[in-house]
């Protein structure tokens, strides 16, 4: 990337991508900018037409160049946005800086964001409703134009770990919009997972051409296990945090070091020479920190004081480096809030009741569970026909609490 962060990789990952969705959610929930959203929605219309395998997973990566050149499907010539966008070019200028600062080489033009909407609203006298119709229509023309180039080559591998991230962003995605069909799109994800990447408690790592194949790292088993922690926290399907623990106890027997509690990349029966440890947070979280964090939900879930203990043993193996390296433990940095100021802990008896309310707002060390006999944090008795709710900060409980709006006096 540039000074100006004008020049990607032109390269699409599929990860990047899956955690784009929840790092924008997260921010859209949290400052309800209009931007955000479209960031997400647009992010998610390019994963449905350009990344969706008929099974239901996503393939790997796009490659960066078409025709032997980088960029050349994203970039445009002067003369094509003034042939494309007739009426509607001089607005472009402004929107996709096509201008000095705009211009890559040989007469390239990378649309590039400056002006914020505020900005482009107060320009061109338009509402928030015009700017966007405004924004869709430029957009859908020069998708329109784009369609007819030599489309990049498609990394048709699908990946389970990064299936898993996407499933995870899709979640966060659904948290944010409230739209029904990213949920239901996340569920497909883990559908796929089990269908084809789950033999029993065993995980194979990618699939192509029908085929899985490759015992599963620590990074696949990290993935998936906080995907489905993530899907029952939006969903109440009980069935995935169950699985979440099955499949934790696999990872604690088969990938972990029994003195330092800490995973190594490959399981025990590893042919490889030497067994490696995945620990510090890079483009993607170490699986480490991700099983750390998913042993921090699942001990409160569960009121399991062995996985909470396993996930402190962890986080004090390397707490003594973070200061120095802040951005090589952003993961770990997660983990250390979370046991610093704990969890709000709020388990509803109805899913329907004032869920969407919850999921509305930025609630990061919020942990959600539902009322149920097979999930020690969901048991409690029930003594109305209604909706209510018992929050918790740990382990103290307060009274059920039957209006969501006395449960936002008490979170954060």
């Amino acid at each position: 990337v540039d000074m100006l962060w004008k020049v990607p990789h032109f390269e699409k990952m599929l990860y990047d991508n899956a955690q784009l969705l929840s790092v924008y959610s997260e921010a859209y929930k949290y400052f309800k900018k209009p931007l955000y959203k479209r960031v997400i929605q647009q992010t998610i219309d390019w994963l449905q037409r350009e990344m969706l395998h008929e099974e239901g997973a996503y393939f790997a990566a796009l490659d960066a160049d078409s025709e032997g050149e980088e960029g050349k499907f994203y970039v445009w010539k002067l003369e094509e946005y003034e042939q494309i966008l007739n009426d509607d070019y001089q607005f472009a200028v402004d929107l996709y800086s096509i201008n000095a600062r705009g211009h890559w080489e040989h007469g390239n033009f990378i649309p590039l964001r400056v002006l914020s909407d505020k900005e482009l609203q107060s320009k061109y006298q338009l509402t928030e409703v015009e700017l966007e119709e405004k924004i869709r229509k430029i957009n859908e023309r020069l998708l329109s134009e784009r369609n007819h180039r030599v489309r990049p080559g498609t990394d048709d591998k699908l990946l389970t770990s990064w299936n898993a991230l996407l499933a995870i962003g899709l979640c966060d995605s659904y948290t944010a919009l409230h739209d029904e069909t990213l949920k239901h799109a996340a569920h497909k994800i883990l559908r796929w997972i089990e269908q084809y990447q789950l033999d029993g408690l065993q995980l194979w790592r990618t699939r192509k051409n029908g085929v899985s194949r490759i015992t599963g790292f620590l990074e696949d088993y990290a993935s998936i296990i906080q995907a489905f922690i993530r899907f029952y926290e939006i969903s109440g399907v009980e069935t995935y945090l169950i699985k979440a623990k099955d499949l934790t106890d696999y990872v604690i027997e088969h990938f972990q070091n029994g003195d330092s509690k800490m995973f190594y990349f490959t399981d025990k029966n590893s042919t490889l020479i030497a067994r490696k440890m995945d620990i510090n947070d890079n483009v993607l979280p170490s699986s480490n920190s991700m099983m750390a964090i998913n042993l921090w939900k699942l001990g409160h879930f569960f009121e399991n004081q062995n996985y909470i203990a396993i996930a402190q043993q962890q986080l004090t193996n390397i707490y003594d480096g973070m200061e120095y390296y802040g951005s090589g433990y952003s993961n770990w940095g997660i983990l250390l809030i979370q046991q610093v100021h704990g969890f709000y802990q709020i388990v509803i008896s109805n899913p329907t009741g004032g869920l969407d309310q919850l999921h509305k707002g930025y609630h990061p060390n919020v942990l959600v569970g539902y009322a149920s006999n097979q999930i020690p944090l969901g048991q409690f008795k029930q003594t109305e026909n209604k909706s209510y709710f018992v929050c918790s900060k740990e382990f103290g409980c307060l009274p059920p609490i039957t209006s969501f709006e006395d449960v936002l006096e008490i979170i954060p």
